[in-house]
């Protein structure tokens, strides 16, 4: 640094430094030699012209096809450098969706399919046991069971009985035990880690962003597809204006060498400045030469580097210095991102804010409308069936009166066969004279054949009880009996079927 310095003593830096140790191993003294803080521009030019005045650059000039084309000489290079994308950036601590961001999307559809293949599973080996010692609960209970397991919520369905079932079981609660305890680690650790609320996060993410960045850089930035905006960089006012454009957003990313990009993140006193992704496009920074130099200086200068390096490691220590612990010393409560764009350190907030957990009742309420959906198709078909239901009742009501009166009853001819047939219907009202354990039987004969007496029948469990409930409804089906006739059975309940006579 020299800018705004007026003795040369107190400049400082990497490359200052440097070359303060190389013209010490070269023997020079310090009168043989002097500092002149010029900017960029006029450096360059000053050292390809044939008059100009300075001798050679300290300044860790980029070792470049352009330059080594001006006829410029350089040293062993001294510095390793590439280009590095700033961004400008809030810090936001975790988000709403911050939980689920646990696990990959993939593996919340396997533990969702798991699930559900363990119930199958568990309703396969309990159903199929022999036995009266099996758990059957069927596929909506085992169901019910296996998504209560992952969870943690007690589902009162019971332990399986089977010793198939009861492994299944087991190594599935050893599976949801490891997962339970790795999301409660990663969501704790997600909650309260901050991250850039800015969408770049690497070079890959420039194209078709609004990027700046030095006028020599633009060309190369193209092959990478960055269409980024020429800025002169002369001096620090050149610095400081296209900091000031990314600050206010005109921009959305600058690209610079990387040292320079983390030495000023770290000195942004707003903490508002991260390097983001990796550096790339390396090149070496070097010492550099005018053409008319003389032969032996760069190769002086060249060897005095190399040993330098070989014996104390001298590139290494000024770059953990001047390079490295200026950028964390100075950082203060900042903290910078490298690629991820997430942050750790001490600014991190151990409480944790509502909108952090929002996307759990956000879940809750999708729960309520699934309910509410699922209700809604409850009654929907409740009513369906009870409709049904009141269709049927009045010619199960006719035949039952017919019967009693000792008529014949008016049944569907579908039901009760056709012409010619005879049938037999088994009511459900209590024979003249008899217990409720017979019913009446009323036997239909062809229009030919000669009335016979309705003969008491036993009647079965089924029509007893449907003659204890005269009102309900009653739902018939004709069966073809062993001796061609055709046979009608009342049954109380829809779902359960009747008897045949």
């Amino acid at each position: 640094m020299c800018d705004g310095i007026d003795d040369p003593a107190d400049y400082t830096g990497f490359q200052v430094a440097l070359w303060r140790e190389i013209a010490r191993d070269l023997g020079w003294a310090d009168s043989d030699w002097s500092f002149s803080c010029v900017d960029w521009t006029a450096m360059i030019d000053d050292l390809v012209d044939p008059n100009g005045v300075c001798s050679f650059a300290a300044a860790g000039v980029e070792v470049s096809l352009t330059n080594i084309l001006l006829g410029l000489k350089f040293s062993w290079p001294i510095y390793k450098s590439g280009f590095h994308v700033l961004i400008a950036s809030a810090v936001e601590q975790g988000g709403t969706w911050a939980f689920a961001e646990a696990f990959h999307w993939s593996v919340w559809v396997v533990l969702g399919a798991t699930a559900i293949i363990v119930s199958f599973l568990v309703t396969a080996a309990e159903t199929f046991t022999y036995g009266n010692h099996a758990n059957r609960k069927g596929l909506r209970g085992w169901s019910w069971y296996s998504m209560g397991k992952m969870v943690q919520v007690p589902t009162h369905v019971g332990d399986p009985k089977t010793w198939a079932s009861k492994v299944l079981v087991l190594g599935y609660a050893f599976l949801a035990l490891i997962i339970v305890h790795l999301f409660t680690a990663t969501t704790a650790n997600k909650l309260t880690m901050q991250r850039l609320a800015n969408d770049i996060t690497s070079k890959a993410d420039l194209p078709g962003k609004k990027v700046i960045s030095w006028e020599p850089y633009v060309p190369l930035l193209r092959k990478y597809s960055i269409d980024a905006s020429p800025m002169p960089w002369d001096n620090d006012d050149d610095m400081a204006k296209m900091l000031a454009a990314l600050r206010s957003h005109n921009y959305q990313a600058l690209v610079l060498d990387s040292p320079v990009v983390q030495y000023f993140a770290a000195q942004a006193e707003q903490c508002d400045l991260f390097p983001v992704g990796d550096p790339f496009e390396t090149f070496n920074l070097a010492i550099a030469f005018p053409p008319n130099a003389p032969s032996g200086l760069a190769s002086n200068v060249s060897a005095s580097i190399v040993r330098l390096q070989t014996h104390s490691a001298m590139l290494d220590v000024l770059e953990n210095k001047h390079v490295k612990a200026a950028s964390a010393t100075n950082s203060g409560g900042c903290n910078t991102a490298h690629g991820t764009g997430e942050l750790h350190g001490p600014s991190v907030d151990p409480q944790i804010g509502f909108r952090q957990v929002a996307g759990v009742w956000y879940i809750q309420l999708i729960t309520l409308g699934i309910a509410l959906l699922l209700t809604f198709l409850e009654q929907l078909r409740y009513r369906m069936r009870h409709q049904s239901d009141s269709r049927r009742a009045p010619d199960a009501t006719a035949a039952a009166t017919a019967a009693a009166q000792g008529q014949q009853p008016a049944v569907e001819g579908a039901a009760l066969g056709g012409e010619g047939e005879e049938c037999v219907a088994e009511v459900a009202v209590a024979a003249p004279g008899k217990t409720p354990g017979w019913s009446a039987a009323t036997k239909v004969a062809p229009a030919d054949a000669p009335a016979s007496p309705a003969s008491p029948v036993p009647a079965s469990p089924m029509a007893v009880a449907a003659g204890q409930k005269q009102q309900q409804p009653r739902q018939a089906a004709g069966l073809r009996g062993d001796a061609g006739e055709r046979v009608v059975a009342f049954a109380d309940d829809p779902t359960m079927p009747g008897e045949v006579l």
